[in-house]
């Protein structure tokens, strides 16, 4: 429950955001690929639990795109994971 959210969120939110707006010169298209690189796994779940997710995912992009902290999302998502 706490090495997924951290890796998930090292890798997607900060590496990938990071070489993506690198690469485009564009935070929405990072912050868009981001979040279907992280929702493509998560399908199984169900359309209700994608949208949720979705929500959940664009709120830390928008939350690392602007502080470049990413210790605060790795919390918020295990702390998310807990409550369910």
């Amino acid at each position: 429950m706490v090495i997924n959210p951290l890796f998930e969120e090292l890798i997607v939110r900060s590496f990938f955001i990071e070489k993506i707006e690198a690469l485009t010169n564009s935070s929405l298209v990072a912050i868009i690929l981001s979040i279907i690189l992280q929702l493509l796994p998560h399908i199984y779940q169900g359309f209700i639990a994608l949208i949720y997710l979705g929500v959940m995912f664009t709120i830390f992009s928008l939350y690392y795109i602007r502080y470049r902290r990413i210790v605060p999302v790795i919390l918020a998502h295990i702390f998310l994971i807990l409550l369910r």
